[in-house]
């Protein structure tokens, strides 16, 4: 469940998956290649840590949920394939 007012947007190209976080007025963008979309995790954990930010502990857990669900068309699952 989003908090109020958020909204959190993803949209697969090819190659490259982007994904938006609106929180109000702020808005985070996030692009990443789908084979490297395990690296974003600390950097998630960077933006949550940062006072400056309304970026939350929460916000990055939801975006953790978000990025383990991406499957390719391949069905590879998970940073280890699903086979």
């Amino acid at each position: 469940m989003t908090e109020p007012g958020k909204l959190i947007v993803l949209v697969r190209g090819c190659p490259d998956i982007r994904l938006v976080v609106a929180k109000g007025s702020e808005r985070y963008l996030f692009g990443f290649s789908f084979a490297r979309r395990f690296e974003l995790m600390p950097v998630l954990d960077r933006f949550a840590a940062d006072p400056r930010l309304s970026f939350t502990a929460f916000d990055a857990a939801q975006l953790r949920v978000v990025l383990r669900s991406l499957t390719d068309d391949d069905g590879d699952e998970g940073p280890h394939g699903g086979r």
